[in-house]
């Protein structure tokens, strides 16, 4: 049966031992994300053995927006929307603003602006 428990100062030595190991981690983060207590919830995940695995659980501002089809008063306001919105969520310690999108020309827009695709992501829904 797995348990949950909070990580702290113990775990580092193991955690930089597998992120040293990790080809994904390694040179990108280090200890410190795994154990700072910021927004994001950080946890261990033991079994019998254990600790198998570390958890950061953080807060994302996902925005599902639907638009005018008037595509100049839609870029203008994205313009304007985009530092408001983000200013507002980083004072409430979100990390990132994700959405979704197909239509290029969208996409194209946004990558200007500082936006970028992150395509080694996997989603599990639950409902």
């Amino acid at each position: 049966m797995l348990k949950f428990r909070p990580t702290n100062e113990q775990d580092r030595a193991l955690i930089a031992e597998w992120i040293e190991a990790d080809p994904d981690h390694k040179g990108r983060c280090n200890a410190d994300f795994w154990l700072s207590h910021d927004k994001a919830e950080q946890f261990a995940v033991e079994d019998e053995q254990g600790t198998v695995f570390f958890v950061r659980s953080e807060d994302l501002l996902r925005l599902h927006i639907q638009f005018s089809p008037d595509r100049k008063r839609t870029a203008k306001a994205i313009d304007e929307f985009t530092p408001m919105i983000a200013e507002q969520a980083g004072r409430e310690r979100y990390k990132q603003l994700i959405f979704e999108s197909v239509f290029k020309p969208l996409i194209r827009f946004l990558k200007k602006r500082g936006f970028h695709s992150s395509p080694d992501e996997y989603v599990y829904d639950i409902q």
